[in-house]
């Protein structure tokens, strides 16, 4: 399986494991569509529809995946980043960063490292030592810490990493 492949598996993956959520901007494969987050936005986005969308004008990031997650609160909602980072092949200590920099980026409500290889050495000892923790948001929007979600593709399957 090529990355292209596992992006689109892992995209479709998220879309078919959370059924039941509600979605402001359901996952799409972003690899590849040449702009920023914050370009993307703009073009997609207008008025109350784009200020809504939290850290939207700061997002010069370019995940693999990206979706915005939406939560009912006291008869509001609130919006949150689902992000995703695709490797395939062995993942070595910078596509480790990458993947937590992007959720740190857009202070992701989730965030997500999906591969289909191995994870270095280094890598399993930075998630031993809590490198894989980021500032993400919780559904009422304040900032609390996060784990980066480490999930591989395996045969037809992914599974969470328990590392």
């Amino acid at each position: 399986m090529n990355e292209e492949q596992l992006r689109v598996a892992a995209c479709n993956w998220l879309k078919k494991h959370y059924p039941l959520r509600e979605y402001y901007l359901e996952p799409i494969v972003f690899h590849g569509i040449g702009l920023t987050i914050t370009e993307y936005l703009h073009k997609k986005f207008k008025g109350d529809q784009l200020i809504r969308i939290p850290y939207y004008n700061e997002l010069q990031i370019r995940p693999d995946i990206i979706g915005v997650l939406k939560f009912n609160r006291n008869g509001d909602f609130g919006l949150g980043w689902l992000i995703g980072e695709c490797k395939v092949g062995k993942v070595n200590t910078s596509d480790f960063r990458q993947a937590v920099y992007y959720a740190n980026t857009s202070k992701a409500y989730e965030s997500y490292l999906f591969y289909n290889g191995i994870l270095s050495k280094e890598v399993e000892d930075l998630i031993k030592t809590g490198g894989h923790l980021y500032h993400g948001i919780n559904k009422w929007g304040k900032t609390v810490k996060k784990r980066l979600i480490i999930v591989k593709h395996d045969g037809n399957r992914f599974i969470k990493s328990l590392l």
